[in-house]
């Protein structure tokens, strides 16, 4: 085995947890995040590696604090789940051992309450992207996140040649896709739009874009190196322009986003708000396991077919 892939294995969910912690900008909710970690999940879990860890666990985890409100509980397996999210996108784990089983069954009026949060986290979000942020590689970053559900890899592996304006579509390749299947999908509006936006300040400041270069470059030519840095910058503008508009209830919600929490975001939007239905949603995430699908998506309606995938 490789060293590297060792030292991989080597995290234990307390590390894993922290570090995800530390990318939290509210300081409010990582002192939060910290009491949950020490009170519910440090003794059963925080030394093990995560690759060690088992639904079993989880079961153990879920017995102790089912006296707890609904709230509070599906606080902390999301929570927990953010970490074993992490974990797959990095490559550590395959699958997250939190199963639909395990999910914390909520009641009608709170399913309303996610579902309003996350509309106004929507609108609240593209209204930024499309008003106030000036930086083009930030807004196609952002569209990338909220309006298309991309993985994080798959958006800074994005190149020029992937992309067809005449079609407005974009393409996934399989060597990149996480699923190893390749995919093209519909472009939004908004995401055309920053992409040429991007693709004319490149040729303005730099020079023409070549069909090799990658999508998401700095004016020095310099390849975005750490995309959770980048989307931390992001973020961080974001809660900086909703303190400035005193929309202050945003703030607390979106601190919690990490770039794979945009695709719960944009499920659970398009599900409930847009009324997409459930196998259309599932060929934009890349899932065509309709209880992989259901784990992203809050609140259940009837739907009609949307047209996302060519």
């Amino acid at each position: 085995m490789h060293s590297g892939l060792k030292q991989e294995q080597s995290k234990t969910f307390e590390y894993l947890f922290k570090e995800l912690v530390k990318r939290k900008s509210s300081k409010n909710y990582r002192i939060e995040l910290l009491q949950i970690y020490k009170k519910h999940l440090r003794k059963s879990i925080g030394s093990k590696l995560i690759f060690e860890i088992k639904s079993s666990h989880i079961e153990s985890i879920i017995k102790k604090i089912e006296h707890l409100s609904q709230s509070r509980q599906h606080k902390i397996l999301g929570i927990t789940s953010q970490v074993f999210y992490e974990a797959i996108e990095c490559g550590d784990i395959q699958r997250s051992p939190i199963l639909k089983k395990h999910k914390v069954k909520i009641d009608k009026e709170e399913q309303k309450f996610i579902i309003k949060e996350a509309r106004a986290v929507f609108k609240a979000v593209t209204h930024y992207l499309l008003e106030i942020e000036d930086n083009p590689l930030f807004r196609v970053m952002g569209f990338m996140l909220v309006e298309q559900a991309r993985r994080k890899n798959e958006i800074y592996q994005m190149k020029w040649c992937d992309i067809n304006f005449d079609t407005e579509s974009c393409r996934i390749p399989a060597k990149t896709s996480k699923n190893r299947r390749g995919l093209t999908f519909r472009l939004h509006s908004n995401t055309i739009s920053a992409l040429q936006e991007l693709y004319a300040y490149n040729t303005s400041s730099i020079r023409a874009p070549k069909s090799t270069d990658f999508v998401l470059k700095y004016r020095n030519k310099i390849h975005i190196s750490s995309f959770d840095y980048e989307f931390k910058k992001l973020k961080s503008k974001m809660i900086d322009y909703f303190k400035s508009e005193d929309n202050m209830h945003i703030i607390p919600i979106l601190d919690q986003y990490t770039p794979h929490k945009f695709r719960n975001l944009f499920a659970t939007y398009y599900y409930n708000v847009k009324k997409i239905e459930q196998s259309a949603i599932g060929l934009v995430l890349g899932h065509i396991n309709e209880k992989q699908v259901e784990q992203y998506i809050t609140y259940y309606d009837s739907h009609i077919v949307g047209d996302f995938i060519l």
